[in-house]
């Protein structure tokens, strides 16, 4: 039996993709891939919303968040971090391996930030340089204010709101020019559907400003070569040939699929989990939650992690709790390629994992009264 990936990322893979990574391989510098790379340019300024150029990384996404900071900022520079999940944290980890100041904004994990904090913050150090955020905080499956968030620094010249949304892209409103947002990140694994291994980011004109004065040491991610090498139609280094043959099927998928239609899809996964836990008496996890992945809070007397492995021997693959919420969560991703009959499985298989630990509360009665209410969603 074939795996049910449902983790926030990586995602299940689309028929398209999955042909054009096992094509033939070509050499990278070829009139096939030039080209590819041409339609994924316009294809991305439509998904970011943007009239400025689209960076193709070969990185997981943590790559192109490091690129956002080594191509902008100088050593010593004041950045705020908004840190409400394991990768709030992360821009923190970044700040400090570069040597740049971190303040630290913490909003309680499962809850978004509060945009007053953000706005009294700025206000006491007008010296930050930038805003390093999550669309979505897929630890914890919250999302962030984003529009409101780039309202305060759209108008600070020397302020940057950077913003990590690599499971975001696709799932929110990102409209990088007409929010202000200067630095947009996405990511292969996420929305996208393909396996980890390719980043993108853009740049606004805010951002590239600077760009010219940003002294960080930077080499591979070096986003001026890398352009110089895209206005020829190549990339600054070898590119994942695969990938970009892969990403470009995704897109014009997407593309001709349409937004609406993707989120449409998105949005009933979601309403089903919450529906299944409801007549669980399960509460979900986030005060904010996002359309990406929905986090399911554990009972006292339940233990996430074995709730995760039951779900694996029976072939499921869901996502668990990171860190401080190791445990106590179960999160289901709502993005790639999910049968609506496969996810229907999957949250039949929780429930049992839950009735193995607690036979006397997730009875079979409640178990198919669950089951009932989440298939008439799935099958609407």
């Amino acid at each position: 039996m074939e795996k049910i990936l449902l983790s926030p990322g990586p995602v299940a893979l689309s028929p398209a993709v999955r042909e054009q990574l096992g094509r033939h391989m070509t050499h990278h510098r070829s009139k096939e891939i030039k080209q590819a790379l041409s339609r994924l340019q316009s294809s991305f300024q439509k998904i970011f919303k943007t009239k400025e150029h689209i960076y193709i990384l070969n990185s997981s996404g943590t790559g192109a968040m490091e690129a956002a900071l080594t191509n902008t900022l100088s050593p010593k520079d004041e950045v705020l971090v908004i840190s409400a999940g394991k990768f709030g944290q992360r821009w923190k980890e970044l700040a400090l391996a570069y040597k740049l100041t971190p303040h630290e904004i913490k909003a309680p994990w499962g809850e978004a930030v509060n945009v007053s904090e953000v706005k009294e913050k700025l206000k006491s150090h007008p010296q930050i340089k930038a805003v390093l955020v999550q669309a979505c905080e897929t630890s914890t499956a919250v999302n962030h204010p984003i529009k409101e968030l780039a309202s305060l620094t759209k108008n600070l010249s020397q302020t940057l709101l950077i913003v990590d949304a690599i499971s975001a892209l696709m799932m929110m409103d990102l409209d990088m020019d007409d929010y202000g947002i200067d630095i947009l990140i996405g990511g292969s694994q996420k929305s996208f559907a393909l396996p980890t291994g390719m980043s993108f980011l853009s740049l606004s004109k805010k951002a590239q400003e600077f760009q010219k004065t940003s002294s960080l040491p930077v080499y591979y991610f070096d986003l001026t070569k890398e352009l110089k090498s895209n206005q020829k139609g190549e990339t600054a280094f070898s590119a994942n040939v695969s990938f970009i043959r892969a990403l470009d099927a995704s897109l014009q998928e997407y593309l001709k699929q349409g937004f609406s239609e993707i989120r449409k899809k998105a949005k009933t996964l979601a309403q089903a989990t919450e529906e299944f836990s409801k007549h669980l008496n399960l509460k979900l996890f986030s005060s904010a939650p996002s359309l990406t992945v929905t986090a399911i809070s554990m009972p006292e007397n339940i233990d996430g992690n074995q709730v995760k492995k039951f779900m694996e021997e029976q072939n499921i693959i869901v996502g668990g709790g990171q860190d401080i919420l190791r445990g106590k969560i179960v999160r289901f991703g709502h993005i790639g390629h999910i049968q609506f009959k496969d996810y229907a499985t999957a949250l039949n298989v929780f429930g049992k994992a839950l009735q193995k630990q607690q036979p006397e509360i997730y009875t079979e009665e409640l178990l198919k009264t669950a089951q009932k209410k989440t298939e008439e969603i799935l099958n609407k």
